[in-house]
């Protein structure tokens, strides 16, 4: 993947056994190709006419993907019936770009970036939650990031995973009969993010529970008793010690 500055298109290459090699145009955020193809305002009329356009530009230049954003802060360019309290658009945006890519013989291949929403964190989250706070990925400080922009999920515990992967269905579910429909891209990215995929870094990742799972399945017994507040930075010294790395 090469990816140029800015939210500027940006020329993709992959390989994918059979169907061969994909090369297209990406855009980083929602409605870009409004401003890039020509149109004065957000609505339907105007994204079918700009969306036609770039498939267009992508056939004249020989690629054969649109790789367009479709979910990034709190705007998913779609109605949803579980991202409550983010603000979907209730035009399927996703779809009409499938559509397009199947009329002009492209691929499709919509990218998701799930940034968090006050409403979302506090109801829909903690709603099937599991007892206590496990779900949650807990700093060598022992803290927890709050709002949309710091690491919040443990993306190791069943329940994140499920909802994840329940939000990626969704969509998937959505263009499930589009033959354009290629598959999803999930975003890694530091900012705007609350570790739904991935862990953030060393600093990340002491808490009681991931560590109990830890000790069961690496056979490592780790410092730090599950009472004591002081937990979180023997876990991390012990885990980041130079013994510890050239082991791991």
């Amino acid at each position: 993947l090469t990816a140029g500055p800015g939210n500027r298109t940006t020329e993709v290459v992959t390989t994918s056994g059979s169907r061969g090699r994909r090369m297209g145009y990406y855009f980083e955020e929602p409605g870009r190709w409004l401003r890039h193809f020509g149109a004065k305002t957000d609505d339907l009329p105007n994204h079918f006419m700009t969306l036609m356009r770039w498939a267009e530009m992508a056939r004249y230049t020989g690629a054969n993907l649109l790789w367009p954003t479709i979910l990034i802060y709190q705007n998913p360019r779609y109605p949803s019936d579980l991202l409550e309290g983010y603000f979907c658009s209730p035009m399927d945006e996703p779809r009409l770009t499938a559509l397009i890519c199947e009329k002009f013989g492209l691929q499709y291949v919509p990218e998701i970036h799930l940034s968090g929403s006050g409403w979302f964190d506090s109801h829909t989250m903690k709603s099937g939650k599991p007892e206590g706070n496990e779900y949650l990925v807990y700093s060598r400080l022992g803290t927890v990031g709050e709002g949309s922009n710091a690491p919040r999920y443990n993306c190791l515990h069943p329940y994140v995973q499920k909802v994840y992967l329940d939000v990626l269905g969704e969509l998937a579910d959505r263009l499930a009969d589009c033959p354009a429909f290629t598959g999803l891209s999930s975003r890694l990215m530091n900012w705007v993010w609350q570790s739904w995929n991935a862990i953030p870094s060393l600093n990340w990742g002491y808490e009681d529970w991931t560590i109990a799972q830890f000790e069961k399945e690496a056979g490592v017994k780790v410092p730090g008793a599950p009472d004591a507040p002081e937990r979180y930075a023997r876990r991390f010294e012990f885990l980041t010690s130079p013994a510890m790395k050239e082991k791991w």
